[in-house]
């Protein structure tokens, strides 16, 4: 019983000292597989869309941390992957696009947790294939990733609309919180190791 209470005590201790570790801006991580100039877009869609609402994304006073990732396989890149607070997966609603998305997201499980996920997909063509792309994937991915949804996004792939679009997306990033900053020295790092 002491044992427990013990282990009990110390898990509270490591708990209020997590709290005061002093906390970040939210990083925000994009990712379009194969298809590096969709990622652009997004990123400076989302850009826009925060100094429209005077959401600091520069440093040092950020409100967010806006990330572009790649589709690279290598060490200093899944540290990116692991420090992300939330991650905006775009991609087109072809088969090929999706299945590349799933492809390399199975390969980041491997190596880091994958955040709480939101998806943009998008279609040239019609709103209907994008949502049947953006059910697919993001059901595929909470089935066999075991992944967290915050949420989907289906817009056609126009400059305005894609902005327009992604107004509820940036309405979701709005309502996340502050998060502990990530280093190997935070008190809930040291406990779980």
């Amino acid at each position: 019983m002491d044992s427990q209470a013990d282990k009990l005590r110390c898990l509270v201790r490591a708990v209020r000292e997590a709290a005061a570790v002093a906390t970040g801006p939210p990083t925000i991580a994009i990712f379009a597989a194969g298809d590096h100039q969709l990622g652009d877009q997004m990123l400076r869609c989302l850009h826009d869309l925060c100094a429209a609402r005077s959401i600091s994304t520069s440093s040092p006073n950020a409100s967010w941390q806006l990330v572009q990732l790649k589709a690279e396989n290598h060490a200093d890149q899944w540290e990116q992957w692991r420090r992300a607070s939330v991650l905006i997966i775009v991609t087109r609603s072809d088969d090929e696009s999706v299945m590349e998305c799933y492809k390399h997201l199975k390969l980041v499980v491997r190596h880091a947790p994958l955040p709480p996920l939101e998806f943009v997909v998008t279609d040239h063509v019609g709103y209907e294939a994008a949502t049947v792309a953006c059910n697919r994937l993001a059901q595929t991915c909470q089935r066999f990733l075991h992944s967290s949804i915050s949420g989907t996004l289906v817009c056609t792939a126009t400059d305005d609309t894609v902005a327009a679009s992604m107004e509820p997306l940036v309405d979701r990033l709005l309502a996340m919180p502050p998060v502990a900053s990530i280093d190997s020295v935070s008190p809930i790092a040291v406990h779980n190791s």
